[in-house]
């Protein structure tokens, strides 16, 4: 029997959502051709994008308001029908609820969706190796991977994504920890630019 001690420890691991940061250099990432034809999305076409994983309102809302902000939205469409969504912040990166800022030369690749019967056709690489041609100020493309999410780890690492570090996110707490080696990578790269390691919230 596990003393209570050990059950609160217990407790408090499993509140704990930890994720992989993997990196890759966008001039690296190998070309590919997919049966998805992938572009920028407009605002009128986010909704579209979001059922695909059938995001909540507050969410939809929440990216229409990133989209008015500045971030960039792409999809995929197979015979005209959506199949692929995906987010890039350009000089910030998610952990949780919170941003950090990070170099301008990085974009940050999040919440990348394919629908299920679309899965393991290519559509992902063939977005990624389109990053190298509608991101030409970027020379780094970031993506962040829960623990868990064993299958988007391994798409990133066939995309030529290597693993750097991990950050680790108490439960609606507002501030997050990233490994050393993330923090060197970035901040080496920073140049005159002060980066900061305190959660912002998103």
């Amino acid at each position: 029997m596990p003393t209570h001690f050990a059950a609160a420890l217990l407790r408090k691991i499993a509140l704990v959502e930890r994720t992989s940061v993997l990196s890759a250099e966008l001039v690296h990432i190998p070309d590919a051709t997919s049966c998805a034809v992938i572009a920028r999305l407009g605002e009128c076409e986010i909704d579209e994008a979001l059922e695909l994983s059938h995001e909540t309102e507050a969410e939809r809302t929440l990216m229409r308001s990133r989209f008015r902000c500045g971030h960039v939205a792409f999809g995929g469409r197979v015979d005209g029908a959506m199949a692929f969504y995906a987010w890039v912040m350009l000089g910030e990166m998610e952990v949780g609820s919170l941003i950090f800022p990070i170099p301008p030369s990085f974009a940050y690749s999040y919440k990348v969706f394919t629908a299920p019967a679309f899965r393991h056709r290519g559509i992902a690489s063939a977005y990624y190796a389109m990053l190298k041609r509608e991101l030409p100020g970027q020379r780094r493309v970031l993506a962040n991977v829960a623990a868990h999410n064993h299958a988007s780890y391994e798409m990133h690492r066939a995309c030529g994504f290597t693993k750097f570090g991990s950050t680790w996110q108490l439960r609606g707490a507002d501030h997050a920890m990233a490994s050393q080696s993330i923090r060197q990578l970035i901040d080496s790269e920073s140049c005159a630019h002060d980066i900061s390691w305190t959660g912002i919230s998103a």
